[in-house]
């Protein structure tokens, strides 16, 4: 019988290319845009208009993060993929600098995506209307009242929350695309620093030893040991 190679789970390989819940929980992207909830908590709590915000910005918001991890999978060659994908901080995370950004990316627009279904449906559920209708026929006791006051509080609030951290989200894709172009930076400053260079004599420009002709102004030069230039 032939092994069958197990399907691999997408959202699992997504979750913990992240970083899982450590990276979730820990993270000041998740912790300001909590701060910033209870802050607010007198905007969310008294003003029913508050959800017209996150409807008017979060499709915007979502079509631009689509654009842009289309354009981040597009630029670059494959040496510089390759370059990434080989890059592995196994103390804080199994999968290569490549996958972490795609993964950051993928947590962009899911958070953004959550968002956006779950402020439509506090918006426009039918729960206050059923409400009323029960309490035309039911006498509903104060605890009653005081528990759904709370949990339609509750449930303004994660709308808030998921509103301000899915902007916050992008912040932290853009620190980790700034982290991969100062690592190809410093990559190419040591390659750099590890070739040897002479300068052309018309233009005194640096080209490698090994070159045939100098890559600035096209001179020719000559081989160490040419009849004209003996060693």
């Amino acid at each position: 019988m032939h092994n069958e190679q197990k399907p691999t789970n997408i959202v699992k390989m997504y979750w913990k290319a992240y970083g899982g819940f450590r990276a979730f929980w820990a993270s000041i992207y998740f912790l300001i845009p909590l701060f910033i909830t209870l802050l607010c908590s007198s905007h969310w709590l008294s003003n029913k208009d508050w959800m017209n915000d996150p409807l008017t910005i979060l499709p915007s918001l979502l079509g631009f993060t689509l654009a842009g991890y289309a354009m981040w999978l597009s630029v670059g060659n494959e040496k510089l993929k390759i370059l990434l994908s080989s890059k592995i901080d196994k103390e804080k995370n199994e999968y290569s600098f490549f996958m972490q950004i795609n993964s950051s990316f993928i947590h962009f627009v899911i958070f953004q995506i959550v968002a956006l279904l779950y402020i439509y449906f506090l918006k426009y559920n039918s729960l206050r209307f059923v409400l009323s209708k029960i309490e035309d026929y039911f006498i509903l006791f104060n605890s009653t009242l005081a528990l759904l006051d709370f949990s339609i509080s509750l449930a303004n609030a994660i709308g808030f929350f998921l509103f301000i951290y899915s902007i916050f989200t992008m912040l932290a894709t853009v620190f980790g695309i700034y982290r991969i172009s100062f690592w190809i930076d410093n990559q190419n400053r040591n390659i750099k620093k590890s070739e040897q260079f002479i300068k052309c004599p018309d233009c005194y420009g640096d080209a490698p030893v090994q070159a045939k002709k100098c890559m600035h102004c096209g001179c020719e030069f000559k081989p160490i040991n040419d009849s004209s230039k003996p060693s």
